[in-house]
């Protein structure tokens, strides 16, 4: 998913494992392998006390500033990208 809180100027690209807590620990067994694969550390959220589990990567922005926005859209499209590419092995 791609994630825009305008609250916090957060934007985010995320993972959401709904339901699914032996899919989330597949996959942080092989954390190590994922995080090389998109370039960067990423925020793991089991959540044991939710259904779902969340895997994150955020970014603060300035999302009041439009002629920002383009450099916003790409830095979605780029590590959208790299989770599909990290990610999709172990799916």
């Amino acid at each position: 998913s791609l994630l825009v809180n305008t609250k916090t100027d957060m934007i985010a690209v995320e993972l959401s494992i709904p339901d699914n807590k032996a899919l989330y620990d597949k996959l942080e067994q092989n954390k190590e392998d994922i995080e090389k694969a998109v370039g960067v550390s990423l925020d793991w959220r089991r959540l044991d006390d939710k259904k779902a589990c969340r895997i994150l990567l955020e970014k603060k922005v300035p999302l009041k500033e439009t002629a920002d926005w383009p450099s916003q859209f790409d830095w979605f499209m780029e590590n959208a990208m790299a989770f599909k590419k990290a990610f999709s092995p172990f799916l």
